[in-house]
């Protein structure tokens, strides 16, 4: 069965799986795979290109650091005194933050 394209090419094409995309319900697209195809090629080059990451990204050395540990969580709490004051609601002396830490380990 021949069917008209309703893309740009406005051709007449066999209604088969080679020229239009099937449907998940059943039947075929109206458009055939190459308007698809350019269509979607025309969109994707419209995009603004968004820089992705570097694959050699390496976090920051505070992100590895062992809180679970006494010398690492006083370690961490010395470099993130904010951190120190919002959480346990207290100055950030090492004497709070020893006291802190024989707390919870």
């Amino acid at each position: 069965m021949l069917v008209r394209c309703t893309g740009k090419c406005k051709k007449e094409y066999e209604q088969n799986e080679e020229n239009f995309y099937r449907r998940k319900i059943g039947g075929f697209y109206t458009v055939c795979k190459t308007c698809c195809r350019d269509r979607s090629l025309k969109y994707y080059k419209t995009l603004p290109y968004k820089k992705k990451r570097k694959s050699g990204y390496t976090p920051k050395k505070t992100e590895f650091a062992k809180r679970n540990t006494k010398e690492g969580f006083i370690n961490y709490m010395k470099k993130n005194p904010v951190y120190f004051q919002q959480t346990f609601k207290q100055e950030p002396t090492p004497l709070n933050i020893l006291d802190a830490c024989k707390a919870l380990i």
